[in-house]
C-alpha cells in the first residue's frame, strides 16, 4: 500500500492539524514514541524517509493525545480503518495505547530491537 502525493500531502496536514489540536512538540512525540525528532518530521510530513508503520503508529498516537485533552481529533481521509485493514495485508501494524505511553516513558513501539539498547526495549 502506497500513497499518492496528494494523499500523502492530505496526510502531512492531518497529522499536523492533530498535533497542534493536542499542543505536543516534536520532541515530545520522539520522546513519547520512541522515535528520533528526525523520523518524527519525516513522518509528519509523510515523506519517503518515513515508514508506513510509524505513519499509522504516530496517526493513532496523536488521535490518543487530543481524544485524552477532551477534544475531537481531525478526520483522517485516507488512513482511514478500511486503509488499515488493506495496510495491515504489506506490513505489521502496532497501536501502543496512550496510557501504556504515559505510565512508561520508556515505552517503544514493539517491532525492531536497537543493539545499543541493553534495557531490553524494543526501539524503531
Amino acid at each position: 500500500m502506497s500513497l499518492n502525493r496528494a494523499e500523502q500531502q492530505r496526510t502531512s496536514d492531518e497529522l499536523r492539524a492533530n498535533q497542534q489540536l493536542c499542543g505536543v512538540t516534536v520532541r515530545t512525540l520522539a520522546e513519547q514514541l520512541g522515535f528520533t525528532t528526525r523520523q518524527v518530521e519525516h513522518t509528519l510530513a509523510v515523506d519517503e524517509a518515513c515508514a508506513p508503520q510509524d505513519v499509522w503508529l504516530l496517526r493513532d498516537h496523536l488521535e490518543d493525545l487530543v481524544l485524552a485533552q477532551g477534544g475531537t481529533p481531525v478526520h483522517y481521509g485516507v488512513l482511514t480503518e478500511q486503509a488499515r485493514q488493506a495496510a495491515a495485508g504489506w506490513f505489521p501494524l502496532h497501536r501502543r495505547s496512550l496510557a501504556a505511553m504515559t505510565h512508561d516513558r520508556t515505552a517503544r513501539p514493539p517491532h525492531t530491537e536497537h543493539p545499543d539498547d541493553k534495557t531490553g526495549h524494543p526501539t524503531p
